[in-house]
């Protein structure tokens, strides 16, 4: 293929390669970047028609000159439908180019673009192409076909309709920036006017394509026009549309304060035409307004609120003052902007009145509210969540938070915790504090981003939490200590009872007698041992009557400055008032004692020992110190000592049987278990406070009772009294007991029957007919027990006298039974003297 370069081809390529420059300079603008793709296109098919073209002149044979005008026929193309694409962008018509529309749009050139290269086939472009060689170059004569006009139609159509658009944006520019749209208009207008010159066959420039050559002269223009239409810094069309549009009145002034231009938004706030306004002093046009435009001595922005009447009604207005300067930098004009803000004035009324309900609400709130930002700055803090955040990380508003108590400030806000939705954070004491935390990220709203924490400061929940654990842990140990008491009780009241008929055996030597001695001596101390036991698991039947704790304490209180070393002090606060409780002085006393000599071991150097006694009333609507407490009156105990404290890691333990931190043989770890159980069999509560190094207080709640009701309690005799060969009838399941009863009723001259159940002693009693005196049976014994045996006799009207034995304590239905007649109890391990005085009193009423 060989071509002929002419002056006409060098500009060809010159303006070829500018176009491609420019194209994608303009491609990679970013300010409206569906314009800038679709003009980068127009220049990328303007370049490929001046290219086409220029090759087309420059080639020798007729095959290379319909191949480049092929070529210049694809950028042909292009240019008119992408001059209204490119035009629709540029006037702000962007949303009328649809998918399907710009689809229809691409059609007709693509179908154009097809029938140029089959023309050969079905000659519906150019019936006839032909080469006339001639000199300097070849010319390529075409006879246009009927699809080439509708070409020209399309193309014509598509540039007017694009031309027309540009003129109405040229009418709405301002006057300023007109010749701008005027420039491109004229540049895009004189090649298509060439090319009319040319499809109607008036030659303007022969040997070469006017059109090309013409679009070759005018693209920089073109170039110019498109990147000031729609990429310059402000756009005519875009600038008149916005501040026309604009719903803030714009007002511009000269140097004499006369009205130059204002926009719609101006005239309704004025309440006059345009057209009446421009040109007369703000005196006369705007009278309202003239106090209120200043000018500032330094022409600088003046920025206030300012009150205008705008239909008889005040409303309040944002106003700017801008001065504009002129080609020597002195001031020019001057452009007015009033924005109405009575609406956002209004809200922020509302606002503030909002802001503050919420403040109210955040402080009635017991839990602390904190926002924080993006930062994990505190931003807001309700006055609970300020003290929270004082004592958790020394942090205020404004300060950022970095942990909360002995957690990280990350860990707090991890998303994985969000499955959680509560982490607990810990603040080491004294005193040990509990919180939980609960943290949700803001997702919308101008704290986007941001936290809101709710902290609960929940240590109470934690300690009644505790208390409860405990005191179902302690129950569940009771349980079973309870049950291994009873069968301790059998096996000890054999012990007991054998030793004390030993010991009075005749001719015993010193030596026996002394290990008898030891027996019963040891025997004993597991009795008690296993008393202890069941107080703590309030398997004791109490002998409670009803006593005043102010006399009695007084009375405890000289005992213990008698007992304890003189380096201990008792000190007894008490006021002069009724304290009456319904107890067991005896169990009172133990638990006073126990809690006594524990504060003298935690005061080997001695210190002060302290009973205070006061009343407490709980109202119903009040929080008591224990959950399960009734409202009403009780009575308060504290027994404080100032010894060395209880560890933090021994306290939750201490009310449990047999845990103790003293050495072997210094206690049994039963003494604080006690006097739970003690306290807790009188419906009461005990809680107990210690801090290393300061001292330890025991707190006991007891149901107080408003009538006392006075009585005695006589101590029992220890003597051993025979019988008078009255028959007994022994019922008892463990044998050695069974057999240990018997003989100590034989040797104390009673004749005696035994049987290992209340369905063995039915039988016997029905042989005796009527001869037995006195039923001595146990409570708990296989197929039939001591109270369904009881309420047998009953069903059978034998009126037999009846004592119960047992190792467990009296139930509730079997504490019935000693309201009435004939009934009445002995706890094991049975005791000889006990168990003959009992059986003689009984014998003794019947008769």
């Amino acid at each position: 293929m060989t071509w002929q370069v002419t002056p006409y081809v060098t500009l060809s390529f010159a303006v070829v390669v500018f176009l491609t420059t420019m194209a994608i300079y303009t491609y990679r603008r970013r300010a409206i970047q569906g314009a800038n793709k679709t003009g980068a296109m127009l220049l990328i098919a303007s370049a490929i028609w001046i290219l086409g073209a220029a090759l087309e002149r420059g080639s020798f044979s007729l095959e290379a000159k319909i191949f480049w005008d092929h070529v210049k026929y694809a950028g042909i193309l292009v240019v008119p439908t992408g001059w209204f694409i490119y035009i629709l962008q540029c006037t702000g018509k962007e949303s009328w180019l649809t998918r399907n529309r710009v689809i229809l749009l691409s059609v007709l050139p693509l179908a154009f673009l097809l029938l140029i290269l089959t023309n050969e086939y079905h000659k519906l472009i150019w019936t006839s192409i032909t080469l006339h060689q001639s000199l300097p170059a070849s010319e390529m004569t075409k006879i246009n076909g009927p699809c080439f006009w509708v070409l020209v139609l399309h193309s014509y159509l598509m540039v007017s309709w694009g031309v027309l658009l540009l003129v109405r944006m040229l009418v709405r520019s301002r006057r300023t920036y007109r010749w701008q749209t005027n420039a491109l208009l004229i540049a895009i207008f004189i090649p298509w006017l060439i090319n009319l010159f040319d499809v109607l066959g008036i030659k303007l420039i022969t040997q070469v394509d006017s059109t090309a050559f013409a679009l070759a002269i005018t693209a920089p223009a073109i170039v110019w026009g498109i990147g000031r239409v729609r990429l310059a810094d402000f756009v005519p069309v875009g600038r008149g549309a916005v501040i026309e549009g604009m719903s803030d009145a714009v007002i511009v002034l000269d140097v004499m304060n006369h009205i130059v231009e204002l926009n719609s938004a101006a005239t309704r706030l004025i309440g006059r035409l345009a057209s009446e306004l421009i040109g007369q002093c703000v005196d006369e046009g705007w009278p309202a307004g003239a106090n209120l435009i200043e000018v500032s001595p330094d022409d600088s922005e003046v920025i206030r609120e300012v009150v205008l009447h705008v239909g008889g009604k005040p409303r309040k207005y944002d106003m700017r003052i801008s001065p504009l300067g002129g080609w020597h930098g002195q001031l020019a004009s001057r452009v007015v902007v009033l924005r109405d803000i009575s609406e956002r004035k209004q809200a922020e009324v509302a606002l503030a009145a909002e802001r503050e309900r919420l403040m109210v609400t955040l402080r009635s709130i017991g839990d602390g509210v904190v926002a924080l930002d993006a930062e994990k700055r505190v931003v807001l803090a309700n006055p609970v969540a300020e003290d929270h955040l004082a004592i958790l990380a020394g942090a205020g508003i404004g300060d950022v938070l970095a942990y909360l108590g002995d957690s990280s400030i990350e860990t707090i806000l991890d998303p994985s915790y969000q499955g959680k939705s509560i982490c607990e954070v810990t603040l080491e004491g004294p005193p040990r504090r509990f919180f939980d935390v609960v943290a949700q990220q803001m997702e919308a709203g101008p704290q986007i981003g941001g936290w809101v924490l709710v902290i609960r400061d929940f240590t109470a929940e934690k300690e009644t939490q505790r208390r409860v654990q405990l005191q179902d842990r302690l129950a569940a140990v009771g349980q079973l200590a309870a049950g291994i008491a009873h069968d301790f009780n059998n096996i000890l009241g054999a012990i007991i009872l054998y030793t004390e008929m030993l010991l009075q055996t005749q001719g015993l030597s010193t030596k026996n007698r002394d290990r008898l001695a030891t027996i019963y001596q040891q025997a004993e101390r597991a009795a008690t041992l296993t008393r202890q036991i069941l107080d703590y698991s309030r398997r004791t039947v109490m002998d409670q009557t009803t006593m005043d704790l102010g006399p009695f304490l007084k009375d405890i209180k000289r005992l213990l400055s008698r007992t304890l070393p003189d380096r201990i002090q008792v000190k007894l606060e008490c006021e002069d008032d009724n304290y009456v409780v319904n107890a067991d002085p005896a169990r009172i006393q133990q638990i006073l004692m126990n809690l006594a000599f524990n504060a003298r071991d935690a005061m080997l150097d001695g210190g002060e020992l302290r009973f205070e006694l006061s009343q407490l009333r709980i109202e119903p609507s009040e929080l008591p110190p224990f959950r399960d407490m009734a409202p009403g009156a009780w009575l308060q105990l504290r027994v404080s000592d100032s010894g060395v404290g209880i560890a933090p890691d021994i306290l939750p333990h201490i009310f449990e049987p047999f845990y103790t931190t003293k050495g072997p043989g210094e206690g049994s770890g039963l003494g604080l278990a006690q006097v739970y159980g003690i306290v807790k069999h009188h419906d009461g509560y005990i809680d107990v406070k210690s801090q290393i190094g300061v001292g330890t207080t025991f707190i006991i709640y007891l149901p107080a009772i408003e009538v006392p009701e006075w009585s005695t309690v006589t101590a029992l005799a220890n003597v051993l009294v025979d019988g008078k060969e009255e028959l007994i009838l022994v019922v008892e399941d463990d044998k050695a007991t069974q057999i240990a009863v018997r003989d100590i009723l034989e040797t104390l001259n009673y004749q005696v029957l035994t049987a290992a159940n209340g369905r063995e002693a039915l039988e016997i009693i029905g042989q005796h007919n009527g001869a037995i005196n006195l039923i001595l049976s146990d409570l708990v014994m296989p197929e039939m027990g001591g109270v369904e045996l009881y309420q047998e006799l009953m069903v059978r009207e034998i009126g037999t006298e009846v004592v119960f034995m047992t190792g467990y304590p009296l139930g509730t239905g079997t504490r019935e039974l000693l309201d009435k007649k004939g009934v009445t109890w002995l706890q094991k391990p049975l005791r000889s003297d006990t168990l003959a005085r009992l059986i003689r009193e009984v014998l003794d009423r019947q008769s």
